[in-house]
């Protein structure tokens, strides 16, 4: 029975990680963040402006399900490359979005299963690598090469460029896999192998950021989840 517990416990409390919209109505302005995770109790929300403690009326929006004049206490957890965290306690839904607040979470822990968590999949990062087919913009001086990214990890990236350019050298540079685009990376040249008329690189990431970081572990895990279904 104590087992038994202790799991219903566990996943009241776990976080599943979400990409949404947050609206908290203020006098006279409007603050606009996003979701990062949820659980039964509430969101984690990521804010451009500081919000002092305390309880707002907010919007929020998530899987295309917008729920409106929602109460939360919202606390400031953490801050992070000039952008604020705050964990978001609800504390009123009306009875109809409390349903559908349940079914988005039902949804997400269904995929639980079968989609690898932030957590394990930062602890295995620099083993996983991804098969892909993507697009680099790479700023060299005043130029901009397009390239190939031909695989993808945590750690960094490989691509295929049409100009041979110097190891060990940070370059800035945006990518698209998957319909995804993530901007204003930067990475260092740490490998080099001529190919015919191609260069191929090895780019290891030097500065994620907080924002690119969470899109990028939302790729890799979308790109898991991808890999797991062509297997099954």
């Amino acid at each position: 029975m104590l087992l038994w517990l202790k799991k219903q416990q566990t996943e009241y409390y776990r976080r599943y990680p979400c990409e949404g919209k947050i609206y908290i109505n203020l006098v006279g302005e409007i603050f606009v963040g996003s979701v990062i995770n949820i659980n039964f109790l509430g969101l984690y929300g990521l804010l451009n402006n500081f919000l002092e403690n305390g309880e707002y009326n907010f919007d929020f929006l998530i899987n295309s399900i917008t729920f409106r004049n929602v109460l939360g206490v919202f606390t400031l957890m953490e801050t992070k490359d000039n952008y604020y965290i705050y964990r978001i306690d609800i504390t009123k839904l009306n009875f109809f979005q409390q349903i559908r607040y349940k079914k988005i979470i039902s949804t997400l822990a269904k995929n639980y299963a079968t989609k690898i968590s932030q957590e394990k999949f930062i602890e295995r990062r620099e083993y996983i690598r991804f098969e892909i087919d993507g697009s680099i913009l790479l700023t060299v001086g005043s130029k901009k090469l397009v390239g190939k990214i031909r695989n993808i990890s945590f750690k960094g990236i490989s691509i295929i460029l049409p100009v041979e350019l110097p190891i060990e050298k940070i370059y800035n540079f945006d990518i698209t896999i998957d319909n995804t685009t993530i901007a204003n990376l930067k990475g260092k040249i740490v490998w080099g192998i001529k190919n015919d008329i191609e260069f191929k690189y090895g780019i290891e990431f030097s500065q994620l950021g907080f924002l690119n970081k969470i899109k990028l572990i939302n790729l890799l895990n979308r790109l898991a989840k991808q890999k797991i279904n062509t297997k099954g």
